[in-house]
């Protein structure tokens, strides 16, 4: 099986680069010949993604976004990337001039309604003039101008190896709210890093309101 297939594979490498500290130590658990191989290299930065910072306000004029601080769910909703905590934690922080925007497609969507499941649960946390959705792909430009148009980005992931959209984030100067596993190697060597201790949404919140803090003191 797959199992099989990868220890034969880890068995005759001579390193093993893998992206955060989370990955090395479960490599060690399933493979445990094979930890001593392993050498944690983070991601990278991004280049395809060029930053744009005259985007700012057209986008957010576009989104109906006049002031506040803009908290950013992207791209893709995915069960472990953890959206309902981000509604939760948004919805329990009761501030009108705190708007999350949402990116990508529910698991499973119809063609016809990417965000179907999403917006459901915006609905029934009422929060709903307080939250901008963008279903679909979102292409490189999209998605740097997205970024340039936002202030605190969320990686509340119940489960993460690493992430690339963490590297986005400090490449585009974001506040990161990030859960610790996989993402504690790179994010807490940067000082606009905000670290949650689970995945739960009153975490969420924490690191929303200490994010908002700083953008709009």
């Amino acid at each position: 099986g797959d199992a099989q297939m990868c220890a034969r594979a880890y068995h005759a490498a001579r390193l093993l680069f893998v992206h955060s500290s989370s990955v090395r130590d479960e490599l060690g658990l399933l493979f445990p010949p094979c930890a001593a191989k392993a050498v944690t290299m983070a991601h990278g930065a991004y280049t395809l993604y060029q930053r744009c910072p005259e985007a700012r306000a057209r986008v957010r004029a576009r989104l109906d976004i006049p002031r506040g601080a803009v908290v950013l769910f992207l791209p893709g909703v995915q069960r472990y990337k953890n959206a309902p905590a981000c509604i939760e934690a948004v919805a329990s922080i009761g501030r009108a001039d705190v708007i999350l925007v949402i990116a990508g497609r529910d698991p499973g969507a119809p063609e016809g309604d990417p965000l179907r499941e999403t917006r459901e649960r915006v609905r029934a946390a009422g929060i709903e003039s307080q939250v901008r959705m963008i279903p679909g792909y979102l292409d490189e430009v999209a998605m740097s101008e997205l970024l340039e148009a936002g202030d605190v980005l969320m990686l509340p992931y119940a489960k993460s190896y690493g992430s690339g959209l963490l590297m986005l984030g400090i490449t585009f100067g974001k506040y990161v709210v990030a859960t610790r596993p996989g993402m504690e190697d790179a994010a807490s060597r940067y000082s606009r890093s905000i670290m949650l201790d689970s995945a739960e949404p009153r975490e969420s919140a924490r690191g929303i309101r200490a994010a908002i803090q700083r953008v709009i003191a």
